[in-house]
């Protein structure tokens, strides 16, 4: 969703962010960033200082002003401008889902939205290139199908039926139907599609969405396929101390220890950090600069355990206090 271009007083009819504006990529919110360039603007004038003229050289006829003035001027409102839903709303893990309700079904997120939770879940490609509402790579354990996600068309995984219910796997539409503006927070899972094709698609279906949302992966390089295409939206990574152990190679291990302490956060620069709450503390956690989060968290004792490291939980199988 492209944002609009605002007015800037004392200094330009209007302002074009860069893609790669670093104030949004440290989390301030675009209303915070034009307050910023305001700010900045005024007091260049009222102590005429000289490095207005190197501003002015990203400026033009449109007087467009570079996202490293932006950046500076933005650590003035650093504290304001920290005010995503990730940092004070608790995460319902895959919706509100209990033993009656399944996990990542309507219910289950309809249930979320009342209760004023934002809402985690998960999407897949479909074989016929579809976003399906699913958390694991394969049916098993939800639906007793043997086949993977990838492997079926959405009109095969709309035939079965979600564990215990007579709930299908939902359209990535029709979790954002009933999600009806609630907060999201949006789980890419690892697939056999390059990043720009997932970003494309995903961005294409939230479009229209009106509430905030943002968008985490276990793997950096879709986050970052997204946050190049969306500077403005939050994009995260999700790590573990102790990783999955799925295709148990020299390669994967390697993978696994580097994604584990956060290697890969130097290249992604992701806003925030989804981390394992049984890993806590870790040094890579504890040092990095941007929004912690903690998954996943099943009861109050492990809440309160966990808030000692991070800003916020993902929770489920209790009701965590708003």
């Amino acid at each position: 969703m492209e944002r609009p271009l605002r007015s800037i007083p004392y200094c330009c009819d209007t302002i074009e962010f860069p893609n790669k504006l670093q104030a949004e990529k440290r989390g301030y919110t675009y209303a915070k960033v034009v307050a910023a360039c305001n700010i900045f603007i005024q007091l260049c004038r009222i102590l005429s200082i000289p490095h207005l003229k190197a501003v002015g050289k990203y400026l033009g006829k449109k007087e467009k002003i570079s996202a490293r003035r932006v950046a500076i001027c933005g650590n003035w409102v650093y504290t304001m401008a920290m005010d995503t839903f990730l940092t004070h709303v608790p995460v319902a893990h895959r919706g509100l889902h209990d033993d009656a309700l399944p996990e990542n079904s309507i219910p289950a997120f309809r249930a979320a939205a009342e209760a004023g939770y934002a809402i985690e879940t998960d999407v897949h490609f479909t074989k016929d290139g579809r976003l399906a509402v699913f958390h694991d790579d394969d049916l098993v354990r939800m639906t007793g199908d043997t086949r993977t996600v990838e492997s079926c068309t959405m009109s095969e995984l709309k035939a079965l039926k979600l564990k215990n219910s007579n709930e299908t796997i939902p359209t990535f539409a029709e979790f954002l139907e009933v999600a009806d503006g609630a907060p999201l927070l949006i789980e890419i899972k690892n697939m056999k599609v390059k990043g720009k094709v997932i970003a494309t698609a995903l961005s294409e279906a939230l479009a229209g969405y009106r509430g905030e949302y943002a968008i985490q992966s276990f793997n950096p390089f879709y986050s970052r396929a997204y946050k190049k295409l969306h500077p403005e939206i939050l994009c995260g990574v999700l790590a573990s101390a102790k990783m999955s152990s799925k295709g148990d190679t020299l390669g994967w291990r390697i993978k696994a220890h580097l994604l584990s302490r956060l290697r890969f956060n130097f290249i992604t620069k992701p806003d925030f950090v989804s981390y394992n709450h049984v890993g806590l503390p870790v040094p890579a956690v504890t040092r990095f600069k941007g929004i912690k989060l903690a998954w996943t968290i099943r009861s109050p004792e492990e809440e309160t355990a966990a808030r000692k490291y991070v800003d916020n939980v993902i929770f489920e199988g209790y009701r965590a206090n708003l």
